[in-house]
């Protein structure tokens, strides 16, 4: 389940698609895969992985939910701040 999860949710962030919320919803399985891989120790190439790698995911995944979608986002993510009135251009 969490690889599926982790899986639509790479693919979501590759394609611009609701970027933002995606990210943010993805930062808790991705925190819960460094706790899991905590005792493994540092390199992720030791057998089960280690934890640095997770722990770089979460901190990505954190990133792209405080700034948000790309110029060429699929589908931008609803936020106020994007929010554009009927006949405004931009």
């Amino acid at each position: 389940m969490v690889f599926a999860v982790e899986a639509i949710a790479g693919a979501f962030l590759v394609l611009g698609i609701q970027a933002r919320w995606v990210a943010s919803a993805t930062v808790p399985i991705l925190a819960g895969a460094t706790w899991a891989h905590s005792g493994n120790g540092w390199m992720f190439g030791y057998e089960n992985g280690g934890w640095e790698y997770p722990a770089y995911l979460t901190l990505l995944a954190i990133v792209q939910g405080l700034l948000g979608d790309g110029r060429f986002a699929l589908s931008p993510s609803f936020a106020p701040g994007n929010v554009q009135m009927e006949g405004e251009t931009t």
